[in-house]
C-alpha cells in the first residue's frame, strides 16, 4: 500500500479549453479527497506521487496553461473557500487502495435445442 501524501496544486487556464468547470469536474474524478481551497488552488490527499498527479492534471490542459504541483509536509491556512478544519481533518486521514474491480460474470451460452 502507498503512503498518504498531501499536495497543493494550482493552475492558470489561458485558453478556451478546458474551462474552469471542466477542470473542476476533472479534479473531482480523482479517486481521493480533493478540496478547492482558493480560486485555482486545490488540496489533494492521495496515495499517488507527484508525477502521477501532475500527469493526470496535465492531461486536460492546453499548451498555454500552467500547472504547479507541490507536495506538502505541513501547512498553515486561514480563510479558505472550505472550512480550514476540513483540510486539517483530511490531512491525517488514512487512505486505502480501492479493491480491484471484479471481472464481468461469464455467461454460459444457451444450449441450442434441435427440432429433430
Amino acid at each position: 500500500m502507498g503512503t498518504n501524501r498531501n499536495f497543493f496544486l494550482s493552475y492558470d487556464l489561458n485558453g478556451t479549453a478546458p474551462s474552469h468547470a471542466e477542470m473542476d469536474k476533472h479534479l473531482r474524478k480523482l479517486s481521493c479527497p480533493v478540496e478547492r481551497v482558493l480560486e485555482t488552488v486545490w488540496y489533494v490527499h492521495t496515495l499517488w506521487d507527484e508525477a502521477a498527479l501532475y500527469t493526470y492534471v496535465n492531461s486536460i490542459l492546453s499548451i498555454n496553461d500552467r500547472v504547479l504541483v507541490i507536495e506538502a509536509n505541513d501547512a498553515m491556512m486561514r480563510n479558505l473557500l472550505v472550512p480550514n478544519q476540513s483540510v486539517q481533518n483530511l490531512w491525517q486521514m488514512p487512505l486505502v487502495l480501492p479493491a480491484a474491480p471484479r471481472p464481468p460474470a461469464m455467461r454460459r451460452p444457451a444450449l441450442a435445442l434441435s427440432g429433430r
